[in-house]
C-alpha cells in the first residue's frame, strides 16, 4: 500500500514537468520562415531559417545566400521556455546558435571554430505571391 501511494506521489509530481516539456516542443509558434544575419568579426552574412513540425518533432534547415548554401539541415534543435539552441555541421567547423526568442525576435550567441559572434533573426513576413495576369491568345467577344 505504501508503495503505490509513493509512486502515485511521484507520478502526480514529475507528470506536470513532462507535460510542459512536451507541450513546448510541440509549441508550434516557432514554425515559419525567419531572416537576420550572423553577425561576425565585423561582417554580416545574411541567413534565413524555416522551422516545421514533423511528426511532433521541430526540424528546421539553414540558407547562407551569400555562401551559396541552401536547405542545409540544422542538428541538435532545441526549443524551450523561448530559449532556441541549433548547430549546423559545417566544414570550417561546428557552427552554435544558442539565443533567446521574444516574440518575433531571436538572438544570440554564434560561435565556430573558436570565433564567436552573434546572430539574430526576425519572423519573416508571408508575402501572397502575385499572379501574373497572362494575356490571352485569342480575342474575346460578347455574343
Amino acid at each position: 500500500m505504501r508503495q503505490c501511494i509513493a509512486l502515485l506521489l511521484i507520478i502526480l509530481i514529475i507528470y506536470p514537468a513532462i507535460a510542459s516539456v512536451n507541450q513546448k516542443l510541440t509549441d508550434p509558434t516557432i514554425q515559419g520562415s525567419w531572416e537576420g544575419a550572423i553577425e561576425i568579426m565585423l561582417t554580416e552574412l545574411i541567413i534565413l531559417v524555416y522551422f516545421t513540425m514533423e511528426d511532433d518533432t521541430l526540424r528546421a534547415t539553414i540558407d547562407i545566400p551569400q555562401q551559396m548554401a541552401h536547405n542545409l539541415p540544422l542538428s541538435n534543435l532545441r526549443y524551450e521556455n523561448d530559449t532556441v539552441y541549433f548547430e549546423l555541421p559545417a566544414g570550417p567547423g561546428l557552427a552554435v546558435f544558442d539565443g533567446a526568442r521574444d516574440g518575433d525576435k531571436i538572438s544570440g550567441k554564434f560561435s565556430q571554430a573558436g570565433m564567436t559572434g552573434t546572430f539574430y533573426l526576425n519572423r519573416a513576413e508571408v508575402k501572397d505571391e502575385e499572379i501574373e495576369e497572362v494575356p490571352l491568345l485569342y480575342n474575346e467577344e460578347e455574343v
